[in-house]
């Protein structure tokens, strides 16, 4: 069963219910979930056929209506969660937010990477792509870049922001970093965790970056392997 957080709702939702099967599935649905809800019983239920969720100003009939209804709001949540840390980290890290230049949006996208490498618990989805590891769902999450998390919930995910960001700038200092800086860490740790073998070595490690990767200036691939080689042998040893 799915691990969902507490949904929030701006009131408290209603189940149209009865005693049939689809009923009491609905009322199990919404407790796993730990929707808050009152029950009423279908000969108040107005023409409704049960069972039906009432939320907000919205009416949702059937169970698996009610289900998808229900995934839905937790997959919202999880990435207003997800947008929180990472948002959260960036500021940590002395870096904006703003993603109205290309450049600005190559920094985002490869220090994420970076955070998220360094324990951030985020899981946006990376791939290999023209300029090393990068994420659609976070460049569609940041375009918004607004969480409805509270204050509360942003002092409550703190810590590991705090744990992750302490982790990355063991290593280097984002801040200070050109794009080309970043790009090439991120690809570093990219290959490195797709293709470390026993054999691996720095400079095994330069040439296959230098081959995915050939318009990165050489001394600045050699300078981040050099920094990042012990990040690399944990990577080795967690393998």
């Amino acid at each position: 069963m799915p691990d969902y957080r507490c949904l929030q709702l701006d009131s408290t939702a209603v189940l149209l219910s009865d005693d049939s099967p689809d009923s009491i599935a609905a009322a199990k649905v919404l407790e796993n979930a730990a929707v808050q809800f009152l029950t009423v019983k279908a000969p108040d239920a107005k023409g409704r056929n049960p069972p039906a969720l009432l939320i907000r100003d919205k009416w949702i009939e059937g169970i698996e209506g009610i289900k998808e209804y229900v995934e839905s709001t937790r997959q919202g949540q999880s990435l207003d969660r997800k947008l929180g840390l990472t948002l959260t980290a960036l500021r940590r890290l002395g870096l904006g937010t703003n993603v109205d230049t290309f450049e600005q949006r190559l920094i985002i996208q490869k220090a994420v990477y970076l955070l998220q490498h360094f324990g951030l618990p985020v899981d946006w989805n990376y791939f290999w792509y023209i300029r090393g590891p990068y994420s659609t769902e976070l460049a569609r999450a940041m375009f918004g870049g607004r969480t409805a998390l509270t204050q509360k919930e942003l002092d409550q995910i703190a810590p590991k922001v705090t744990l992750a960001v302490g982790a990355l700038t063991k290593y280097l200092s984002p801040a200070s970093m050109t794009s080309e800086d970043l790009e090439a860490a991120a690809t570093i740790l990219f290959i490195g965790e797709k293709s470390f073998h026993a054999r691996t070595s720095p400079a095994h490690l330069v040439n296959e970056v230098i081959r995915y990767k050939p318009k990165l200036a050489h001394p600045t691939v050699r300078k981040y392997v050099r920094i990042l080689w012990p990040e690399i042998l944990e990577i080795k040893r967690a393998k």
